[in-house]
């Protein structure tokens, strides 16, 4: 995971972000009981936050990427707050 958000922080790449994007989800569907619910929530935190100061600037296809592993994320992670 921090191979793929130092991409994300210094790549200009858009296929490299994509590239990142998708290994990023990939990590979280596969190994998703291996994480902790505070790490969950820095990585869901962390694709919002970059989200929100690099999204206008990114290709279409990144953004959908990253928007597809905040849904990952949100999805799979639905009943970790026990109010759910």
């Amino acid at each position: 995971i921090p191979q793929c958000q130092y991409i994300l922080d210094r790549s200009k790449s858009q296929y490299a972000l994509l590239v990142a994007s998708n290994s990023l989800t990939e990590l979280i569907t596969t190994h998703w009981n291996n994480f902790t619910i505070a790490q969950r929530i820095d990585i869901r935190n962390y694709v919002l936050g970059y989200l929100a100061n690099n999204g206008p600037t990114l290709q279409d296809f990144v953004t959908l990427s990253l928007i597809k592993l905040v849904c990952r994320i949100t999805k799979l992670g639905w009943f970790d707050d026990p109010t759910h």
